[in-house]
C-alpha cells in the first residue's frame, strides 16, 4: 500500500504500490547457551536487497557484567574482519542520567557503552538497520536498543556501527566478552526497494 499525494500535498487516496519497503524475513537464529557466538548463514547481505533490518530479542549473556559485540565479514578478502571497528552509543538510564561511549578502532565493534546484566528478564532488545551494507564507502549501522546494563538501571541507546577496512560486508556475527549467549532472537529482513 502507498499513499497517493497531490502536487499541493494533499492525501488523495491510497494505491496498491509496488511493494517498496516491505520486510522481507531472510533468516533467523535463536542463542541457546551453546556457543560464544552467533551468526547468520552466509551470505547475510547480497545484492538483492539494499537494506536491511536486524530485529533482536532478548538477547542474555551467561556471563554477567559482560559486553556485547559485533562483528563484519568483509566481501574483500572473505573473512571476519579483525580490526578497524568504530562506534558511539548515546542513551539515557531511567534516573535520566547521559549515558555514552565511543572508539575509533578496536578488534571487534561494541554494541553497547555498559555491559549487559545477564538473566531473563533483563535482556537487550532492539533493532539494526543495515544501510548497503555492500557499499565500498565504509558502510554503517544504526543500533536502536534497550536493556537492564550491570549499573542497574534500564536505559534506551542509539548507536552507530561501523568499521574504517574499505570495502562492503556480507555478514553480522554477535558475541559476548566473556562466555555464551544464553538467550536471544536475532531476525534478518531484507527491504524491498519497490
Amino acid at each position: 500500500m502507498a499513499i497517493v499525494i497531490n502536487g499541493s500535498g494533499t492525501i488523495t487516496g491510497v494505491s496498491a504500490g509496488s511493494g517498496g519497503g516491505t520486510w522481507v524475513p531472510l533468516q533467523e537464529v535463536i542463542a541457546d547457551n551453546t556457543s560464544t557466538s552467533i551468526a547468520f548463514s552466509a551470505p547475510a547481505f547480497t545484492s538483492t536487497y539494499t537494506n536491511y533490518v536486524i530485529v533482536f530479542n532478548d538477547w542474555n549473556p551467561a556471563t554477567t557484567n559482560t559486553t556485547g559485540y559485533y562483528e563484519y565479514y568483509g566481501v574483500s578478502g572473505s573473512a571476519w574482519l579483525s580490526s578497524l571497528y568504530k562506534w558511539a552509543h548515546l542513551g539515557y538510564d531511567a534516573n535520566g542520567v547521559e549515558r555514552r561511549g565511543s572508539a575509533v578502532s578496536g578488534s571487534k565493534g561494541e554494541i553497547s557503552d555498559t555491559n549487559l546484566e545477564g538473566g531473563a528478564s533483563h535482556g537487550l532488545n532492539g533493532i539494526i538497520h543495515c544501510w548497503d551494507p555492500l557499499s565500498t564507502n565504509h558502510p554503517t549501522f544504526l543500533l536502536t536498543a534497550s536493556f537492564m546494563p550491570y549499573t542497574g538501571y534500564f536505559k534506551p541507546t542509539t548507536s552507530c556501527l561501523a568499521n574504517s577496512t574499505a570495502g562492503g560486508v556480507s555478514n553480522i556475527r554477535f558475541s559476548m566478552s566473556s562466555g555464551n549467549i544464553e538467550t536471544g532472537e536475532f531476525r534478518l529482513y531484507g527491504i524491498k526497494d519497490s
